[in-house]
């Protein structure tokens, strides 16, 4: 009997001593709940994953990247993508993100992120944009970091190269010509600029500019600008039939109206030999920029929907008919610093704003408040069978630097016009102006111009007060659209009824 209770002793010491084993082993392998609190030192391998591969097929890329945890505690991250609709999905340590995932990462470890995005080079835009973009978010306590993700979607051709966004690329040809010709549409990535070459661009052709605000080392500037240097000219070919398309590159119905999604075309100092014919500029920040001594010819073009100006030229040299400027956040045509301006068949229209339509200027001041003495350089601009209208009183500011520059280094010629001017017809200012403004009528609100400026229909009205009011020219026998011009009475404005 004592040896049986002795075998039993042994027997439930072996268990016990099992049991804490156990219990030992189970406490070991058991992960810690607890996590670093506070600001972690996460980081990732990139902060832009680019799939550079463009589809000409329905097709899926990957890529990866890595986050590290520096800190000598587990982390806890939440991984998400800003946009859960988008086309790209993403794994992160194994666990496959349904728009959003917890993950853990050990201390003085890594995970790997996988993304994936499909693309339908084929679908309409609205589902299948030029550029695809979305982001990651890794968010740890109270603070986020994120990776830019970037693909292409359309088949088109991506100037100046997939990996263009805020960086500037030069085109070049020794003085010789491009011209982009192909029938697949072009994306300008990034700032393209023109030197010692002509660019061509041939009726027909799309362009579209991808935008954003880029940050650099020492400044902030608009991405999505075409510039030409001194060196370089740009040659548009459209017609009315066939024009030429240059805008954003977001073309989902929401961002048809939406102004400053690109940085503009700018021709700067001694760029020569420009000509724009038959296009379409929209959704800009400033439609065109015409610098110091630099020359533009530009006819039957459409200026339009620009966070700032439709055309800003300082002291330059503009030839210009059959235009269309109209929906600017500012100015349709601001000309300071002087220069040389013809204009015929013009319609300008600041409708959305107060600000005036024209501006004329013979200065450039050299201080912040103008109060410094100004740089003055002579304009000559004269103007003939056009609109100057909008929603303000005064349509027109004429600034001359002093009352002595006028018919000297301010010379200003309105014929055949239909204007809107109420405190410029001041004693101060230019109280002659309707009675020197040969032809001129001064526009009341009352007044019919337009079938619907509200739809960007800026054809005249058919019971228009611009109607037969032009004064033939004998080398302008169309309109903007290509209509025929009356012989005997045109209509002003870009447009004939």
């Amino acid at each position: 009997m004592l040896h049986m209770n002795v075998r039993i002793f042994q027997l439930k010491e072996i268990f016990m001593l099992t049991l804490i084993l156990w219990v030992g082993l189970i406490s070991a392998c058991k992960k810690d709940d607890s996590y670093f609190v506070g600001k972690a030192q996460i980081e990732t391998s990139l902060d832009t994953l680019l799939f550079d591969t463009v589809f000409t097929q329905v097709g899926s890329a990957t890529r990866f990247f890595k986050i590290y945890n520096k800190e000598d505690q587990a982390v806890s991250l939440e991984i998400s993508l800003a946009n859960p609709q988008s086309s790209f999905r993403f794994n992160a340590d194994g666990f496959k993100g349904e728009g959003k995932t917890t993950v853990e990462v050990q201390p003085k470890d890594s995970i790997y992120v996988f993304v994936e995005v499909t693309i339908n080079p084929d679908a309409p835009v609205s589902a299948s944009p030029f550029i695809v973009e979305d982001k990651i978010l890794i968010r740890q306590g109270d603070q986020s970091q994120e990776v830019q993700l970037i693909s292409f979607g359309q088949n088109a051709n991506y100037i100046p190269s997939k990996d263009g966004k805020g960086t500037v690329n030069l085109l070049s040809c020794k003085l010789g010509s491009i011209s982009w010709s192909d029938p697949k549409p072009y994306v300008i990535y990034g700032v393209l600029v023109i030197d010692s070459c002509e660019l061509v661009i041939p009726a027909g052709t799309r362009i579209y500019v991808h935008g954003g605000v880029v940050v650099g080392k020492e400044s902030v500037y608009s991405d999505g600008q075409i510039l030409v240097l001194a060196n370089g000219r740009l040659t548009i070919q459209g017609t009315p039939e066939n024009q030429v398309v240059i805008e954003g590159d977001r073309l989902e119905p929401d961002y048809n109206d939406v102004a400053g999604q690109w940085g503009g075309i700018r021709l700067l100092a001694g760029s020569m030999g420009n000509r724009i014919e038959g296009a379409v500029i929209r959704n800009s920040i400033v439609g065109l920029v015409v610098d110091s001594a630099a020359v533009l010819d530009i006819a039957q073009t459409e200026i339009s929907n620009n966070s700032l100006y439709g055309i800003y030229a300082s002291h330059a040299e503009i030839n210009g008919e059959n235009l269309l400027i109209h929906s600017t956040g500012s100015h349709a045509l601001s000309l300071t610093y002087g220069g040389s301006y013809r204009f015929h068949y013009t319609t300008l229209s600041t409708s959305i704003n107060q600000d005036e339509s024209l501006v004329l200027t013979n200065y450039r001041c050299t201080d912040a408040l103008c109060l410094e003495p100004v740089k003055v350089f002579p304009i000559d601009f004269t103007i003939d069978n056009s609109i100057i209208s909008g929603g303000s009183e005064d349509e027109i500011i004429l600034s001359p630097s002093s009352a002595g520059d006028v018919g000297n280094t301010f010379k200003a010629g309105f014929s055949h016009c239909l204007v809107r001017v109420k405190n410029l017809l001041k004693a101060d200012q230019f109280p002659k102006f309707l009675e020197e403004c040969d032809g001129c009528i001064n526009q009341k609100f009352s007044d019919r111009i337009f079938a619907d400026a509200n739809k960007n229909n800026y054809r005249p009205d058919s019971m228009s007060v611009v109607l037969e009011l032009a004064v033939p020219l004998p080398a302008i026998l169309q309109d903007i659209a290509g209509k025929m011009r009356d012989g005997l009475k045109p209509d002003l404005g870009c447009y004939e009824l």
